[in-house]
């Protein structure tokens, strides 16, 4: 799980902020909403509010620009621009990112520093945390790294020689490198035993890569092609019913192959092509493969020494004759299969971070969805982190105090992230309208109709003369 995700200095985030996801210990209410690891209670939702250009999806760009880093080794080219513009010195300064998790019972400490405009990794480190009495905790460093030294070891790593001079090995090769992060390095075609200190390397990496779900306000997310089987159909079924959305039954309908290009771009269907070569080559048993455009939903699933079973996603609505293709869907009900991963996820510990989850659903759908998502995981570390504007969930029989986040943004002091928790509300507080307000802060400032009409008649004025 995520207890704490910390930035500074990137894009709006001038001085540093925190998402502190360890709960309050003065609310009781909604206690199916924590996860507890002895006395530490970690939360399963944050709701982050703010007024547009505010910053929350730079928090957003921030855990992407962490992920994309580790997967891909180097960071992006176009990271350069990320900088924080509202400090004079900004493209000289490091941006430092951090994130404190807690895997499988194992808990860890990642970050980095970098100066974005010169694309230039300036620090990184991995710590192991053991949780002790109160919240304190017990630091064990298991690497760092300075500048273009080679990364360090930590002293109190119990290591066998060969694992040590395995390391000292990688970290020399590694040290003249400026633009990648070591941790992605270590992961990089290497293996270590389990018992060995350095799989908590590939614990902490995967965790990273695998297990944050990072969902873009106008992504298509990538299915679980399990999620379509047949058999599973009916449950996306009595999904869809259930949000009202007019559909009583999604199908798969087979579509000829060679017809394939009458539903999805020919360049798609090229890229198809290459990638059925490839898993024919390297003679894989079985595979599978979704293309989602906003016009057509299409499975393919190839079996060797067979010709690929190509078929589409079509809804059934009550009282139609004809079935729809998902291209005459709503822009909502797409949406909603968007979020499939979140209710049918087979992992029990994960976190999605949705950018504008409120996008294109009626207030009451948003609302529905959040709660079936804590109803489903109800016994799970899943976790979902989301930007919104959808104040019908400010209500404490959907979401804590403590899970509600607000970001603001000043010319001066750039954006700022701070929880409903520090007003010390009481929990049956009307929440929503205290924060339409202003009370919170994270609202719109907008020129009054006053001052558009003098704007208008000096325009009048103005003209006139001329």
């Amino acid at each position: 799980m995520l207890l704490k995700f910390s930035l500074k200095s990137f894009r709006s985030f001038k001085d540093a902020v925190t998402l502190d996801l360890v709960s309050s210990s003065k609310i009781k209410a909604l206690p199916g909403h924590v996860s507890r690891f002895g006395r530490m209670k970690v939360l399963k939702n944050a709701a982050i509010y703010g007024a547009n250009a505010a910053g929350k999806s730079n928090l957003h760009a921030a855990l992407s620009l962490i992920q994309f880093t580790l997967v891909n080794g180097k960071l992006p080219l176009n990271v350069t621009s990320s900088f924080c513009k509202l400090k004079s010195d900004g493209a000289a300064s490091e941006s430092s990112f951090d994130l404190l998790f807690e895997v499988d019972g194992k808990f860890f400490d990642y970050g980095f520093t970098a100066r974005l405009a010169e694309r230039n990794v300036v620090s990184e480190w991995l710590y192991a945390l053991e949780l002790g009495s109160g919240s304190s905790w017990k630091t064990t460093s298991l690497y760092s790294r300075e500048g273009t030294a080679a990364p360090q070891l930590g002293s109190d790593v119990a290591v066998n020689d060969v694992d040590r001079s395995r390391f000292e090995l990688y970290a020399s090769d590694f040290a003249p490198s400026t633009e990648g992060l070591f941790l992605a390095e270590l992961n990089r075609g290497k293996r270590f035993a389990t018992d060995s200190a350095f799989h908590q390397f590939h614990i902490a990496y995967n965790y990273l890569c695998s297990r944050v779900r990072i969902i873009g306000a106008g992504d298509v997310v990538p299915f679980d092609i399990s999620y379509l089987s047949r058999e599973k159909l009916d449950n996306i079924s009595s999904i869809m019913a259930g949000f009202d959305t007019g559909i009583d039954k999604v199908a798969r309908i087979p579509v000829d192959a060679s017809k394939l290009n009458e539903l999805v771009p020919q360049k798609v269907v090229d890229e198809v092509k290459e990638r059925l070569n490839d898993i024919a080559g390297r003679k894989v048993e079985a595979a599978g493969m979704i293309i989602r455009t906003g016009a057509s939903f299409v499975v393919i699933e190839y079996r060797k020494n067979t010709d690929p079973d190509v078929s589409k996603i079509c809804t059934k609505h009550a009282g139609s004759f004809y079935d729809f293709d998902f291209g005459e869907e709503s822009e909502g009900t797409k949406r909603l299969f968007d979020f499939l991963d979140l209710l049918f996820a087979g992992d029990q510990d994960a976190v999605f971070f949705v950018d504008e989850i409120d996008r294109s659903l009626h207030p009451m759908l948003t609302k529905h969805l959040i709660e079936l998502v804590n109803a489903v995981h109800a016994d799970d570390k899943v976790q979902l982190i989301f930007t919104t504007h959808e104040d019908s969930l400010m209500d404490h029989r959907v979401l804590r105090n403590d899970e509600i986040w607000f970001i603001d943004r000043s010319v001066e002091g750039g954006s700022r992230l701070y929880p409903l928790d520090q007003f010390r509300e009481r929990g049956d507080k009307k929440v929503a309208k205290a924060y339409w307000d202003g009370r919170y802060g994270g609202v719109p400032v907008l020129s009054s109709l006053e001052n558009l009409s003098e704007i208008q008649s000096g325009e009048e004025v103005e003209n006139a003369s001329a």
